[in-house]
């Protein structure tokens, strides 16, 4: 099956967008391939350099008519950025449990937003959001599997969203 790619990427920045403009009052600059240099490189870790321990990443398959994984990776000063606006809260009455649940409601939102416009008629299947510190990968297995990668900056923390993604046999 042929699939537009492009149309697949706008899709799911859209839903990034939306989903923090909205939900966290955040707004985020998409950066593209030509930013992946110099200092932008080193902010996001693009260029393999660590960021702080306070990374998070939350993982979520999905199954319908295409099935795949996504994950978000968020900088610590994000996810606080995410517990602040969300939560009405201070800096220092932020715990632990609300930056899991307000990671895990964005990567939640975000694939449920981005299938939702893939395919309005269609109901897909969503996991439970798995959070955990200090990003992992992502499975990349298959040779059908089409793999999307888009990065974001909002007050120099950053927002990585990775997508495989691959249609389902009938």
């Amino acid at each position: 099956m042929t699939v537009n790619t492009e149309k697949i990427e706008k899709i799911l920045m859209d839903s990034t967008f939306e989903v923090f403009e909205k939900m966290f009052y955040i707004s985020l600059e998409a950066l593209n391939a030509d930013h992946k240099v110099c200092d932008i490189a080193a902010i996001i870790g693009l260029d393999g350099s660590a960021r702080g321990e306070g990374d998070i990443a939350v993982t979520i398959n999905f199954d319908g008519s295409v099935r795949g994984e996504g994950q978000i990776s968020l900088s610590g000063g994000m996810t606080e950025m995410m517990a602040q606006n969300m939560l009405s809260l201070d800096a220092c009455e932020i715990t632990e449990k609300d930056i899991e649940d307000c990671s895990k409601e964005a990567a939640n939102m975000i694939w449920g937003n981005f299938l939702r416009k893939f395919n309005a008629d269609e109901a897909f299947n969503l996991s439970i959001p798995i959070f955990g510190r200090n990003p992992g990968t992502i499975r990349y297995q298959g040779p059908d599997l089409q793999v999307f990668r888009l990065n974001f900056v909002s007050s120099g923390e950053v927002l990585k969203v990775i997508m495989t993604m691959a249609y389902t046999p009938l």
